[in-house]
């Protein structure tokens, strides 16, 4: 085998391992980002319906909408859309067996928020107390 050969194939089988490791490294890094925690939702889309924001947010393949009634908070920390946060959420509704009848929940005295399957969320509406506003707090 003459020296030209051996080093062709000597690249070849380097070029081949360095691959290896930068795919190895995407997939590592993906995996950090989409695991950041057990509760981390990323932020989806903010509306407003009344007196009340609703917040379109996604964890692993669900999305959930949660409601947080507006009200203007100093020093605040706003969430943003395509953001993380930690949340802890809790439905509206709880366990009830007539759940896909309820058409919309009453959050203040004159909003009413449908649920219907905007942005394909579970039909339940989620209350957190991680929002004020649309102010972010963290829980200690």
């Amino acid at each position: 085998m003459n020296k030209a050969t051996l080093v062709i194939i000597l690249l070849s089988l380097i070029s081949c391992g360095s691959g290896n490791e930068s795919r190895t490294n995407d997939l590592n890094s993906n995996q950090s980002q989409s695991f950041i925690s057990n509760r981390s939702f990323k932020v989806m889309e903010i509306d407003s319906i009344g007196q009340a924001y609703i917040i379109y947010a996604k964890r692993n393949d669900s999305v959930f909408k949660i409601a947080s009634i507006k009200e203007k908070v100093p020093n605040c920390n706003r969430i943003e859309v395509d953001n993380f946060y930690d949340l802890s959420l809790v439905s509206s509704m709880g366990d009830k067996p007539q759940k896909l009848d309820i058409r919309g929940i009453k959050v203040e005295e004159n909003t009413l928020v449908p649920l219907d399957n905007t942005n394909g969320a579970i039909h339940d509406l989620f209350l957190t107390d991680n929002l004020r506003g649309l102010c972010y707090i963290k829980n200690i």
